[in-house]
């Protein structure tokens, strides 16, 4: 199975490269955060920054450090007929979390972009994104939540973006046309897993 995980930062074009990957290149795609977001429906708590980084922390200290993971290949592996090339696995914000994907013989794709462009994706596409909790806030503020997820805390079971980009096996500087994205992905699968010739 060709696994991707993929991780960055918000607004640099994650479920992009993960549209692509479905729609050009036959891969299944699951989101570790409509995970956890499907989790705070149920709990019928709001879906702030905080109340989604506790749910996952949380669930880590229950269940174990790639325990996002795990939920995501087994929905891939429950599928009653698997037809897809391989599985991206999106929103990766742990350092374990990374670490299962490589150790499931997997890659972990970093995506990044300028941050005022990044802010700007996200404030232009606020109604398809559906996350108007965190969406939704000036760009003083979209930097601190940024710095606070990037930052090494303490607690191993909280986000460690920091961790996560420096074991990323490649990055993506998505800056350019949604063309020249889908380019860098081609070229990117092709050196990942080469074609048995």
């Amino acid at each position: 199975m060709k696994l991707i995980g993929l991780s960055g930062t918000n607004g640099s074009g994650k479920d992009t490269v993960a549209d692509l990957l479905v729609h050009d290149f036959n891969f299944f795609y699951i989101s570790l955060s409509l995970i956890i977001r499907q989790e705070a429906e149920k709990r019928k708590v709001n879906q702030t920054r905080q109340n989604l980084s506790d749910i996952s922390s949380s669930w880590r200290r229950q269940f174990g450090q790639d325990v996002l993971i795990k939920k995501a290949l087994e929905e891939y592996k429950s599928q009653k007929k698997i037809s897809n090339d391989g599985l991206v696995v999106g929103s990766i914000r742990n350092f374990q979390e990374a670490i299962s994907i490589k150790n499931n013989h997997g890659f972990m794709i970093w995506i990044d972009a300028d941050p005022k462009m990044r802010y700007e994706r996200i404030q232009q596409g606020l109604s398809l994104r559906g996350h108007p909790d965190t969406d939704q806030i000036s760009f003083e503020n979209f930097i601190r939540e940024e710095e606070a997820e990037m930052i090494i805390h303490n607690d191993s079971q909280t986000l460690n973006m920091l961790e996560v980009k420096k074991i990323a096996d490649r990055t993506i500087y998505n800056e350019g046309t949604k063309k020249q994205l889908q380019q860098i992905i081609t070229d990117l699968l092709d050196e990942l897993f080469p074609r048995a010739v």
